[in-house]
């Protein structure tokens, strides 16, 4: 072959070489830090949005509990009182054993303790589940509205009373009678149940038999054409839940209470007292100890003011650690707290 030009070999000789690839340490260092920018932003906005998250859920958590509480508290208290068609001042044959006993005295459709230290005023009955310190009880009694039937049959005043549908009722039952012109009443425990013809069924009442028992079968009238119903004791109060944290229990009567509610740290509350002043209606709010410092007060009570704090389940959701005392012990956590306020009316003592 022949050479190549002069200048051909000229231009050859001039070409640059191609550069090698890569980044410098200036370089990396930038997009390290660039990239960790980026992931610290990334993991402010998930924590941010997680403390979000977890506030407005403890918040739902408080609402979803105070409602299910005043919810319960206000069916209850909507009962308080009733007794069937009897007028406040109708009168009523109480055959029970100790008729005057806190869980069984049914014409005082409300009843309270209130909290002082590590004392309640009026004093706690025998027997009843130790309370939170400084927090009250509420105790509200009546007629259920199921089951309700009618008396179709009673021999005599001391005889077993035949219902048209009894069932719903139980031995150990305690059972109001209604008169069918709603002119008087009787109160005794079941001592028995004989079953007739389904659903008819009868209702002994002999004296003796169950706790607290009748004093007595007489029942002082007839009450064929009236109504039996079933009474029943509620009484709410504050106490160490099944996870060691505070919660709302209910007890029926004497029998085992029930945890109704977790997280309620403190119950509260205040009685409307009908003084006259301001017709059948409540004129003023008062504690426990206030109304009775005369006895005649509870039947007076046409409304009630309840107040309670309510802790979030879990700890760590406030920004900083919070002061609180339960129970009487002071500490500190970061549990979102709420404090609610309900009024409830005592409508079976309303005009």
């Amino acid at each position: 072959m022949g050479e190549l030009p002069d200048n051909h070999r000229l231009l050859n000789a001039r070409a640059p070489r191609c550069a090698a690839g890569g980044f410098t340490l200036i370089e990396m260092m930038l997009a390290l830090a660039l990239g960790l920018l980026i992931v610290a932003g990334a993991l402010a906005v998930y924590a941010a949005n997680r403390a979000v998250y977890q506030h407005q859920e403890a918040w739902a958590r408080l609402q979803e509990n105070a409602r299910l509480a005043f919810e319960l508290m206000a069916r209850d208290g909507r009962q308080a009182g009733f007794m069937a068609c009897l007028p406040v001042a109708a009168p009523l044959t109480n055959v029970l054993n100790s008729a005057t006993t806190y869980e069984w005295l049914f014409e005082q459709p409300v009843d309270g303790f209130e909290a002082s230290g590590v004392s309640w005023s009026p004093t706690l009955p025998s027997g009843f589940p130790a309370p939170y310190r400084g927090t009250d009880v509420l105790t509200l009694r009546g007629a259920q509205s199921s089951p309700q039937t009618r008396v179709s049959a009673q021999a005599s005043t001391s005889a077993d009373v035949t219902l048209d549908n009894g069932s719903g009722f139980a031995s150990g039952d305690f059972v109001l009678l209604a008169a069918a012109d709603c002119s008087e009443g009787a109160i005794f425990q079941v001592s028995g149940v004989t079953a007739g013809a389904a659903p008819v069924a009868s209702l002994a009442h002999a004296a003796g038999a169950g706790s607290p028992g009748n004093a007595s079968a007489d029942l002082g009238a007839r009450y064929v054409g009236g109504l039996a119903l079933k009474l029943t004791t509620y009484s709410y109060y504050v106490a160490a839940g099944s996870d060691g944290r505070p919660a709302l229990y209910r007890r029926q009567g004497s029998a085992t209470p029930v945890e109704l509610i977790p997280g309620v740290d403190d119950l509260q509350v205040l009685y409307g007292l009908a003084d006259g002043s301001n017709g059948d209606y409540a004129s003023r709010y008062a504690t426990a100890a206030v109304i009775s410092a005369d006895a005649d007060n509870w039947q007076k009570i046409v409304g009630l003011r309840v107040t309670m704090t309510l802790e979030s389940p879990d700890d760590g959701i406030t920004d900083s650690a919070q002061a609180v005392t339960i129970n009487g012990v002071s500490g500190s956590d970061r549990r979102l707290r709420r404090t609610f306020t309900a009024t409830i009316a005592i409508r079976n003592r309303l005009p």
